[in-house]
């Protein structure tokens, strides 16, 4: 079969978060992106047929790194634009489109490699070599590839140059995929022992962090890219303190009425919060203070991933010169939170989740970790900096 092509004009569309005041809220800033670029979810009584159209090709994204470099701070080198069609089990169509950090088709590409491998115990690694687009600069195809179980799915994309491997990005996909199909389209296996009492280790040293930093790498299926670095320092419960830098966001597929979004951008927002206290940041340095609600802390944060169900070793693999055993799990609704399929590695020696995958609807996101329980230090920015209000 032959994949619907990864669809860009020529002149590769590109993202519009539109002009954001100083003092607006990140989460309110990524939201805008992923509303803008997210079409609608059919009403459940809707033709089905009708929804898995609307959603396909589903185009799944990761910023190409340095190899070997670790991920939770490595700078990027690209973006890869991974296309799957039909996603779920059985015969799909792979496109990889590469483009460099302003959405334009990556230069002095040669060749890109692909490997894929299920997220089981003992699984092996398949190796592809997709065939160039001759149409579509930095952009390989491959028109039929197995992918014969339900899962999760580990898709390496390597692009390579006469001097070996230039860069690398990993993109995890959940088959079938519940934005396409729905939740009830997985039959989940019945919890292992073990890997239940990995979880339970994985939690509790979770919630016992007192200090930690990650980068969120957020998509939406739609060709869409956000990526935000966190830090939460938590020694003392009554001052918990936050930092949160937007690094990149940006949406690579035109707009329903077939106009260019604009360029990505990058490094346009920062956010301190240190008890009920925030200070705002965005491109122009300008600080400025704003009541908030105190951030959780990692106990709290803990409380999310409580009541895993469907818990399942998926393997091992290296995290940053760590080994890590992976386990998957089912989080079902609860509260105000949506249900959703995660995935952990974890440090068997100490507990701790190295990096953290989660797929829900229209959400595909990946944490990586670093500076556990290191000495962090989230001050207020300088009084210099900060606007004073007006009279």
């Amino acid at each position: 079969m032959t994949p619907e092509p990864h669809r860009r004009p020529p002149a590769h569309s590109r993202h519009r978060l539109g002009s954001v005041a100083t003092g607006i809220r990140l989460l309110a800033v990524l939201a805008l992106l992923l509303v803008t670029a997210c079409s609608p979810l059919q009403d459940d009584d809707e033709d089905s047929n009708d929804t898995e159209a609307s959603l396909l090709p589903m185009t799944l994204t990761s910023w190409l790194l340095p190899p070997d470099a670790s991920a939770p701070t490595a700078e990027p080198l690209g973006v890869t634009h991974l296309s799957i069609t039909p996603m779920q089990p059985g015969d799909n169509g792979i496109v990889i489109h590469l483009t460099d950090l302003d959405g334009q088709p990556l230069q002095d590409t040669t060749e890109v490699t692909l490997d894929l491998r299920p997220l089981a115990p003992d699984a092996d690694t398949s190796s592809f070599a997709p065939d160039p687009d001759p149409d579509i600069p930095a952009t390989w195809a491959i028109d039929t590839i197995s992918l014969p179980d339900q899962g999760w799915y580990a898709l390496d994309v390597s692009l390579h140059s006469d001097d070996g491997v230039d860069a690398v990005s990993t993109i995890y996909a959940l088959l079938p995929d519940p934005s396409v199909y729905g939740a009830e389209a997985l039959d989940l296996p019945t919890t292992d022992a073990a890997s239940e009492e990995l979880y339970d280790r994985a939690l509790a040293a979770y919630g016992g962090w007192e200090t930690g930093a990650w980068r969120e790498s957020l998509g939406s299926g739609t060709d869409v890219l956000v990526v935000t670095d966190y830090a939460v320092a938590s020694t003392d419960p009554a001052t918990v303190a936050m930092s949160v830098h937007s690094e990149y966001a940006g949406s690579f597929r035109a707009r329903p009425d077939g106009t260019e979004p604009n360029p990505p951008r990058r490094d346009f927002s920062s956010r301190v919060v240190i008890g009920e206290t925030a200070w705002t940041s965005e491109e122009d340095g300008i600080w400025l203070e704003l009541p908030a609600l105190k951030p959780h802390g990692f106990e709290e944060r803990a409380d999310i991933y409580s009541g895993a169900t469907n818990i399942l070793p998926a393997g091992s693999e290296t995290v940053d010169g760590t080994e890590t055993e992976i386990i998957t799990f089912y989080l079902p609704r609860k509260g105000g939170q949506a249900e959703a399929w995660f995935a952990w590695w974890i440090d068997p020696d100490t507990g701790n989740p190295l990096r953290m995958a989660m797929i829900a609807k229209m959400h595909f996101m990946v944490w990586d970790f670093h500076d556990i329980d290191a000495d962090i230090k989230i001050d207020p920015p300088p009084a210099s900096a900060i606007a004073t209000p007006a009279v």
